[in-house]
């Protein structure tokens, strides 16, 4: 008999973890304490939190700029139009 393959079937990749980076000897005889080590991934974890909140003031302030910007020319497109139509009116 044979076997058939289906070309559809994809392989099934693992979900994308980083990798965890390994502790230097030292450290790990120093931080065996676990409240100690959840400690400082607490504080690592809100340094990460500040950095996006960051991100997302700065993403925040560039858009309000953007649209601001955009409206601005928006503006200027229609006051010229009324003015060449009022120009055409007039000749």
């Amino acid at each position: 008999m044979q076997t058939t393959s289906t070309p559809f079937r994809q392989p099934v990749s693992p979900i994308n973890v980083p990798p965890a980076s390994p502790i230097p000897a030292a450290t790990a005889a120093a931080t065996t304490d676990p409240l100690q080590e959840l400690m400082n991934l607490v504080a690592a974890m809100k340094t990460q939190l500040d950095d996006l909140q960051n991100k997302h003031l700065d993403i925040s302030r560039k858009l309000r700029e953007a649209t601001q910007s955009a409206r601005q020319k928006e503006r200027i497109y229609q006051e010229t139009s009324r003015k060449l139509e009022r120009i055409r009116m007039a000749v």
